[in-house]
Parts: structure tokens; sequence; C-alpha cells
């Protein structure tokens, strides 16, 4: 005869299980954006004592059979249904209505996918969960798509008479601030340290041209002191054309001393860049050395990726190529999933194309709008209009083929990308079904989709659990019940086993 009590320890075994699947569940009930796990159980073993026969159509004597191997667990499914909306009056925060998730990455790139929109902003201006990981998003149509290349090639050059050619396609730019001929009449000489030949470091950034992507040309700090122009303080000059666009140095006398730092020339050259980044698409971020604040270099990227400012500790007095190589800094960040679709970090210093007047600060409020759009309440489009400003960025959502192919971290509010998910999906909340995002720049584009109509973002609110104790602890009750009645099994199996060795004696 087989012993029951093998029977019972399998059960056992599985029920335990069962509890601790409940019991993560009733912890859950407290995570923002937890997804409940529900446990299916199976048979293991069939004692088969006769088999079935039958001589006629019409059936025969039926089969003998008697489980013997207890439960085992069938398999688990993951509840994605909807948690209840708590509201937070936190701008950061963000829940999703509808079918989708947000993903993040960390510094490897990895992305995770949850429900739980619990966001704030680092110090460096980057929407980032409470884990640290980078929030992604998606531009909307009205972002510039303009690159730093053409079909022609060579497509930013900087006026001849000053300095070398520098074409952005060879990424060599060294502009001689010393002795160069201005072609604009009337002046004579543009000196940025009174002495000497200086040049600039320029990060040049595409996200089109494989291997040219975050390199930077060999170069200095932007040159510190005086900017003089044929003797005048008040500077007004072109100083060189991207495009075709002449683009012109504005310093007034009174901000044009000899005791301006690298830092604050930067600026003035990157204001006069992206006054013209709407003609151009290009946008110019002022990069500060950690180490140095007075020091500065310039950086050029697509303007739908470009910065206002940024902070890079610098390890080099000049020739930032080995360190600046692949760093991104000055860009806003791009990262890739599975299946190859682009994002882009979310940050509040993003410049945008066509608002060259749009200039984000430190202290400007922002909230995000029904579409999980970054709305800036502190500034408007130019220096003259009032706020808001929409800056075209939202948070991205993500949908998949199969939820339950997703990966657990950390229990059940955060998921990985398996091969058992299939497609994805990507936009943002509330996006026309006539448009999708194109994968290759993470921009709106005329296409066909549906995630925009399935999800809405809920600002100032978080998603609940969608598992609670009321619902929990009945079950748990009854898993408990069950666990009890097997140990009696386990009893019964040793009276039984100690009466028949009572018979042997």
């Amino acid at each position: 005869m087989g012993d029951v009590r093998i029977s019972a320890k399998s059960s056992l075994t599985t029920l335990n299980r069962w509890i601790e699947v409940i019991s993560g569940n009733l912890v859950g009930a407290n995570i923002y954006g937890f997804k409940g796990t529900r446990l299916s159980f199976g048979d293991t073993l069939v004692d088969v004592i006769r088999g079935g026969t039958g001589t006629t159509s019409q059936g025969g004597l039926n089969p003998i059979q008697v489980g013997t191997g207890g439960i085992s667990i069938g398999g688990t499914t993951t509840d994605f249904s909807q948690g209840s909306i708590i509201q937070t009056r936190n701008n950061g925060d963000l829940a999703i209505q509808g079918n989708a998730f947000f993903g993040a990455v960390d510094a490897a790139g990895k992305i995770t996918y949850t429900r739980n929109g619990e966001f704030h902003f680092d110090d460096q201006g980057n929407l980032v969960t409470n884990d640290g990981l980078y929030v992604l998003g998606v531009f909307d149509g009205n972002k510039n798509l303009n690159d730093l290349y053409d079909t022609a090639g060579g497509v930013a050059t900087w006026l001849q008479d000053y300095g070398a050619v520098a074409t952005l396609l060879g990424i060599s730019i060294d502009l001689d601030f010393t002795g160069a001929a201005i072609t604009t009449p009337g002046w004579n000489f543009l000196d940025m340290t009174g002495a000497g030949v200086q040049t600039i470091s320029w990060l040049i950034d595409s996200s089109t041209i494989p291997g040219r992507q975050d390199m930077v040309a060999e170069g200095t700090f932007v040159p510190a002191g005086l900017v003089w122009v044929g003797g005048t303080t008040d500077i007004n000059v072109v100083i060189g054309a991207i495009r075709g666009q002449n683009v012109t140095l504005v310093i007034p006398a009174t901000d044009n001393l000899s005791t301006n730092t690298s830092a604050v020339n930067a600026r003035f050259l990157a204001d006069a860049i992206n006054q013209q980044m709407t003609n151009t698409g290009v946008g110019a971020t002022v990069v500060i050395n950690a180490n140095d604040a007075t020091l500065a270099t310039i950086t050029l990227s697509p303007v739908q990726r470009t910065l206002v400012e940024q902070v890079f500790r610098f390890t080099k007095a000049s020739g930032f190529t080995a360190e600046l190589t692949g760093s991104g800094v000055g860009v806003l960040g791009n990262v890739k999933d599975t299946k190859g679709n682009l994002f882009h970090r979310i940050n509040i210093k993003t410049l945008v194309g066509k608002a060259p007047g749009y200039t984000p600060q430190a202290g400007d409020k922002f909230h995000f709008d029904g579409t999980g759009m970054l709305i800036n309440d502190s500034r408007g489009k130019d220096a003259t209009s009032a706020p808001p400003f929409n800056t075209g960025i939202h948070v991205a959502i993500d949908k998949f083929s199969n939820n339950d192919g997703l990966q657990k971290v950390r229990g059940s509010s955060q998921f990985q990308y398996t091969e058992a998910v299939g497609n994805i999906v990507i936009g943002y909340a509330g996006m026309d079904s006539g448009k999708e995002i194109n994968s290759k720049f993470g921009v709106e584009q005329t296409g066909n989709s549906i995630i925009g109509l399935e999800n809405i973002v809920v600002p100032q609110g978080l998603e609940a659990s969608n598992t609670s104790v009321t619902e929990m602890l009945p079950e748990l009750t009854l898993a408990q019940k069950t666990f009890t009645s097997n140990t009696k099994v386990v009893n019964v199996g040793n009276s039984i086993v100690d009466d028949l060795n009572g018979l042997i004696r």
C-alpha cells in the first residue's frame, strides 16, 4: 500500500506556496502599482487500479483511478486589472487608467516597466523613479526632427574667413578668436582673451549616423576675459553660419567685461546659436566644469535633444575626446528597448526648437497634463509671452501583446521584458489614433495606433494596488484550514504505520 504521508507532504509544500502568495498579496496591498498574483493547482500522481474495458460502442467498465500524489502548483497568473486611483496633489505623481505601463531605465540601459508613477526630478533635471531609474519619454509631432546631417553631407560650416572651415560630418571644429577677419563692415577683430589663439570644444551628436553618436572635437574651454571688436565693447557681430544661417554674437556693453569667465562667454555663444535653432535644427548646450565652475565648453546636438546647461567633471584642461566620446554630455539621453524602439529621458532643461526664447531655469514649476506632457508653469514660449509652456515631451507608455510574459522584478510592481511578451506598442496617453511613434527618432508621426485612446494619465495621482486586505484574509483562512487538514492526514498516516508495525510484532 502507498504511504499517505508522501501524498500529504507534496500537498503541504504546495499549500505553503499558496500561503506565501497570499502573504505577498497582503504586503503588496500597500504598494502603488502592485498587481496581485493568483496561484492555480494541479494533480500530481494517479494510481490506476483497473483500466477501463468495453466490447461495444455502448461503453463498458469504468477505470478505477486513485490520486496518490497530492497536489502541485499548476501555474501562477498575475492580475493586471486596474487599481483604484488615489489623489496625491504631488506634481510628480502620475497614474495610468488603461492597459499600458511606464518605462524606466537604469544606467546600464536595462528597462523596467511599472504602473507605479511616483516620479521626481533629480539634481540634473531628469525625471526619475524612487529607485533612481530614468523615466522614458517620447516627443509629440511639434518637436523639430532636424538633425546635424543632410543628404549633401557636410551641413554645418562656419565662415571660412573665421578660422578653419568646420564640417560637422568630419567632427572637426577649430575656431580662431584672434586675428580672424570679420565680414561684417565696421568690425575688425574679435578677441576673446586679448591675446593668443583659443579653440572651443564642441560635442557632435547624431541619432541617424552609425558610429557618430556623441563624438567630440579636440579643443579647450571657451576663452574667458574681455570680448572686443574694433575698440568698442558693445558686441553685435556675425561670427559664423550653420546651414547657411548666420550666427550673430550679441553682448551688451554692460555685460562685456574683462572679468567675464569662460562660463559667462559660453552662455553668450550658446544663446547666439540657439536663436537660429528653428532654422538650423541645431542647439547648443553649455557644459560647466564641475571642478571649476568658471570654466565651460559648448556641445552641439539636434535641437530636440539639446539641454540648456549641464555640469560635467572634466579631468583634462584640453583634448576632451577620450572622456566625452560616448558620454552624451549636454545631450538628452536616448535608450532603445528590446524591439529597437527609441525613447528619450525626460529632462526639465530640454530646449524647444519652435520656441528659441524658451529657457527653463532652476526653480521653475512644472506639472504634467492628461497626456503625460511636461508643462512649464513658470515660463512662456519666449521672453514676453506668459506661461504655461508645453514642452512637447511626454511620459512614454508601453503596451504588450501578453502581459503575463513579463518577468517580475522585486515583487509584483516592477517587470522586465521576456520573449513571451511578444510585440511592444509605444506611445503616449491621449495620442490621436491617426498618429504613431517613429521608432527611429522617438517622435510622433502620421500613422495608426490606438494605445493613446486606450490610456489616459491622471496627474497628481497614483494607482493603488489591486489587492486588498479584505479580499486576502478569507483566502488566507481557507489556505490555513486546508494546510491544517493535510497535517491531519500525516497524523493518520503515522497511526496506520504504527498499527501495521503492531501487527508484525
